[in-house]
């Protein structure tokens, strides 16, 4: 049985999600600097005339992807690559560097706030 057909918006946000998604892996591997264009695009599947259809450049990207929620660890570490990009590249929107750094903050107070456990070792607790 065939699946239902996508809209040409629905398909339009699966297209972003995957680029999104995409990015977001790429850019914990290479950084936000060390990522292309054409790199996003080809690990997501598309080509790089999909990638300029969903966003206007990388910083755009970036700030829709600051606005994803970010998990654990992983997600802190993202998000820090994440200011740090919006941070050398003055031209975004002051709101995307603000939003960032208030959810580095947010973030970084989760894994502090954590309760560890007593028998893990100093050096394996994510504080250690």
């Amino acid at each position: 049985m065939a699946g239902k057909r996508l809209t040409r918006a629905e398909s339009r946000e699966v297209t972003k999600a995957r680029l999104l998604d995409a990015a977001a892996g790429l850019f914990a591997e290479h950084g936000v600097n060390g990522t292309s264009v054409e790199r996003i695009a080809e690990r997501a599947g598309y080509t790089r005339g999909a990638f300029y259809a969903n966003f206007e450049d990388k910083g755009e990207l970036v700030a829709a992807l600051s606005g994803r929620r970010l998990e654990g660890v992983e997600g802190f570490l993202l998000r820090t690559e994440l200011t740090l990009y919006a941070l050398r590249n003055p031209g975004r929107a002051e709101r995307t560097v603000r939003e960032l750094l208030e959810g580095l903050v947010r973030d970084a107070t989760e894994v502090l706030e954590r309760p560890t456990d007593p028998r893990t070792p100093p050096s394996a607790s994510p504080s250690g």
